[in-house]
């Protein structure tokens, strides 16, 4: 991740946390966002890596619409949808 606090690894409790919060996003179709300071990249364990960014108070994350799935007939030849993160602000994760 790489947020307000700089370049790092989620550890595990942070790991378990994040899966958590992102699972609650929600997609938000049409919406375009400029993106900033947060950038999170996530690898799968089939090796596809992804990269989801955020505008500076992260409650928005643009990802690749390749790895969401839900509402995909929303998003016609979108190449990037926006999530709404329902109020989590990745920028309050740090390096541990």
């Amino acid at each position: 991740m790489n947020n307000i606090n700089g370049e790092f690894v989620l550890n595990k409790r942070q790991l378990i946390r994040f899966k958590r919060e992102i699972a609650q996003s929600v997609t938000v179709p049409g919406l375009h966002i400029k993106t900033g300071f947060l950038s999170i990249i996530v690898t799968l364990e089939d090796g596809k890596t992804f990269v989801l960014r955020g505008n500076s108070k992260s409650k928005l994350l643009e990802v690749s619409a390749e790895i969401a799935t839900v509402h995909s007939e929303e998003w016609g030849d979108a190449d990037w949808i926006v999530l709404d993160t329902k109020g989590v602000n990745f920028n309050n994760y740090k390096k541990r």
